[in-house]
């Protein structure tokens, strides 16, 4: 049950939380369950067998109901990270374990579909925009990128490196290379889907591994000139958050993970193409390696040894980004313009598919949701690399970063992104149980044919996207981010970023080759998919 999932006693008291609205639990009734009612009795109804969505024309009731705040109920049964249950218990968000879908907030590990955003109820949101795969598959990423370099020149999109999709431009690789063919240089060859570092070959000859590759894919040239600490190659799982689509609302988590690799780095030849641990950083494979099996017995060895000093993640194949703010100051590296330079990045890959992204939405919620309170939030892994000059490549976009708990780096890094994610997003607890009661009213005088006369219809608030102004919604997010706003940082809309409307305003008449662009055919359904 809900009280057990939070481990809580079932006799009424009220649990306070800074972080979290009051909620009152009491006793459950041994009343047959309206499907509407759930399991949680809101404030100031403790011990009664009143539903929060019964109306009453008593007065007192109703202006008690005004200052009543209900939780927040997540729905994560097909998450398969504990941290995200964690973030939501640090909250006082119960989980959802109705039978008729009257959660709050839905975590998906897959995309979302257009169908699956449409089936949602107007107080719901899940984590994922329909179309997102625009920038969160490889041969997508490539194709819109190719479309952004082509509009506005490398000085802007120069950041993704020259890539060829897989079939359709092989006769377009061929042709370059041929072109090329003095240049002794490394390509890698990334399936549209993989993750976890499956089915990645580095080659010193691509025209090979073509022919023995199925499906789509994406050959990219190789960045075979990476910056180095101690000698190894690394690179940045930057996280980013979008909030709203229209108006676009990007934000920074200032901490990540440094994914170093296990073995010292050297050019690419024949030789050591086919030696991943010092090309890949991808951790699931780098921990295969003997050497990082030796490198955290010898960090748990001394851990122990010395319990009085705190772990800063300053070693080790995974580490912090104040780690790496640290490196850059002790070796004279101005870390504000790499970091501007990253999110500079990182808002124009969102700018490349925010037209088709809006599109989508909106024909989801048939233009319902305008403003900051988007049913939609997404949190995007960004891989990126740094070169020998420090400029930020980016490797790939991840619309479901892992989020699994490998190191206590892991921990400390993710709890706070997605915990601080819940508290930025413009959730109004009241919204659930509003659009229940106006439901529950709206049967009743169905099965009695009646209508519904303004009187009845007001005396049960609208919800929030409906009462409220873009402008005022937007205030809203504002109030939010002064209260809550840590280790994210808003990166767009911010100070000085005008020069970004060109992308959004040319984005939206870009070739509809672009990934983002095109009509995406609804998948399958999968039996462990959720129907709502």
């Amino acid at each position: 049950s809900t009280m057990t999932s939070l481990n809580v006693d079932t006799t009424s008291f009220v649990h306070k939380h800074p972080d979290a609205a009051t909620i009152t639990f009491s006793k459950p009734s041994k009343k047959p369950v309206n499907p509407l009612h759930d399991k949680v009795v809101p404030l100031g109804t403790a011990g009664s067998e009143q539903s929060p969505i019964d109306s009453s024309s008593n007065d007192d009731q109703q202006n008690s109901q005004k200052s009543e705040a209900y939780p927040i109920f997540i729905n994560t049964q097909f998450c398969r990270y504990e941290i995200v249950r964690d973030a939501a218990k640090s909250l006082c968000w119960p989980e959802y374990e109705g039978k008729f879908d009257n959660w709050t907030l839905f975590w998906f590990d897959k995309s979302s579909s257009v169908e699956r955003v449409q089936r949602l109820k107007d107080f719901q949101m899940i984590n994922h925009f329909p179309g997102i795969h625009g920038i969160a598959r490889k041969v997508p990423l490539c194709q819109n990128m190719e479309c952004m370099q082509r509009k506005f020149g490398l000085d802007q999109y120069g950041f993704y490196p020259q890539a060829w999709c897989l079939p359709t431009e092989i006769s377009k690789f061929k042709k370059w290379r041929e072109s090329n063919k003095n240049r002794k240089e490394a390509f890698i060859i990334k399936p549209n889907a993989g993750s976890l570092g499956r089915g990645i070959i580095l080659t010193m000859d691509p025209e090979m591994e073509i022919q023995r590759h199925a499906g789509e894919a994406v050959v990219q040239r190789y960045i075979d000139n990476p910056y180095l600490i101690e000698n190894h190659k690394f690179d940045l799982r930057v996280y980013v958050l979008i909030t709203c689509i229209d108006p676009l609302r990007i934000y920074m988590y200032q901490e990540g993970i440094v994914r170093m690799c296990t073995e010292p780095y050297e050019m690419p030849t024949t030789a050591n193409v086919r030696t991943p641990f010092q090309h890949l950083t991808n951790y699931t494979l780098n921990k295969k390696n003997p050497n990082f099996k030796r490198a955290q017995k010898s960090q748990k060895q001394f851990n122990e040894k010395n319990p009085q000093v705190q772990d800063e993640f300053t070693t080790g194949f995974k580490r912090s980004f104040r780690f790496l703010n640290d490196h850059f100051r002790q070796h004279g590296i101005d870390s504000k313009k790499v970091w501007h330079d990253i999110s500079d990045m990182l808002v124009k890959s969102v700018m490349s598919i925010q037209p088709s992204v809006k599109r989508m939405y909106e024909r989801c919620t048939m233009g319902s949701k305008k403003g900051s309170l988007s049913t939609c939030f997404e949190v995007l892994g960004f891989d990126v690399l740094l070169d020998e000059n420090l400029k930020p490549w980016l490797l790939e976009v991840n619309h479901s970063p892992s989020l699994n708990l490998e190191t206590p780096l892991d921990r400390v890094v993710k709890l706070g992104l997605i915990k601080e994610c819940f508290q930025l997003l413009n959730i109004d607890p009241n919204d659930r149980v509003n659009y229940m009661r106006r439901q529950s009213m709206e049967a009743r005088a169905r099965i009695k044919g009646e209508q519904m006369d303004e009187e009845q219809l007001s005396s049960i608030p609208d919800l929030s996207f409906r009462r409220k102004t873009v402008e005022e919604q937007l205030e809203d997010t504002r109030e939010r981010e002064r209260k809550y706003m840590n280790k994210y940082k808003l990166i767009y809309p911010a100070k000085r970023t005008q020069k970004y409307d060109v992308f959004i305003a040319n984005g939206g008449r870009m070739m509809r080759r672009s990934a983002g662009m095109a009509k995406v055919p609804a998948k399958p359904k999968i039996e462990d998919e959720p129907d709502f």
